[in-house]
């Protein structure tokens, strides 16, 4: 069956969001960790993990990663301006709609935060489907999301493609019986099999899954 719903994640994967996210990094490591700094190609290392991993692989110990995550939104809300979607991404999201396919979102943020930071009238109206974090109880890497997604659209897993920029998405999206795509158009990474590296290439990926 071919796809007919292709499902995005948000951060990183239609929004660029790395400057924000670099900034509200420095901001709240500065203010846990003061007698340490961190270059940015070290924070580029752990944008895409969980906070709690991130921390982690910054070697960085005893801080509440809940409390830690309260205080880096606080710097990441100074930070909406720089917010935009990736170079191309609206031609791309354009032309996947005329070409027939349903468009979602489904992303960790919740409501308050997608439209402080994210949400429009004409990004909105490209979506038919959008679960935030009240949506479900459950969160990615559970698939829950993604199921909650497939309910209210009355969608089948094969019908489904996600595509997002982090380990927790292509979990989500395995657990969940998806069919996935890593983008990576927002690293300087190397690009691997089944990985996407512009917004452009989706509509030929999704074609051949």
């Amino acid at each position: 069956m071919a796809i007919q719903h292709i499902i995005f994640d948000l951060d990183g994967t239609l929004m660029d969001t790395e400057k924000g996210n670099l900034y509200a990094w420095q901001k709240t490591l500065r203010y846990y960790v003061p007698w340490r700094t961190f270059s940015n190609t070290e924070l580029k290392a752990i944008l895409r993990v969980t906070t709690e991993k991130a921390l982690t692989m910054l070697q960085v110990e005893n801080v509440d990663a809940a409390q830690f995550d309260e205080y880096w939104q606080l710097q990441y809300q100074t930070q909406v301006e720089h917010i935009a979607l990736f170079s191309g991404m609206l031609e791309v999201l354009e032309n996947l709609r005329h070409q027939g396919y349903t468009l979602g979102i489904v992303t960790s943020r919740d409501w308050q935060e997608y439209r402080a930071y994210f949400s429009s009238p004409s990004f909105d109206a490209l979506f038919t489907c959008i679960i935030c974090k009240e949506d479900t109880l459950l969160h990615k890497p559970d698939p829950e999301p993604l199921l909650a997604y497939m309910r209210k659209m009355n969608a089948v897993k094969e019908d489904c493609i996600y595509i997002g920029d982090m380990d927790t998405d292509m979990e989500c999206a395995a657990r969940a019986g998806v069919s996935s795509a890593l983008a990576v158009w927002g690293t300087d990474g190397p690009v691997s099999q089944g990985c996407l590296s512009s917004p452009q290439q989706i509509s030929a990926f999704v074609q051949n899954v």
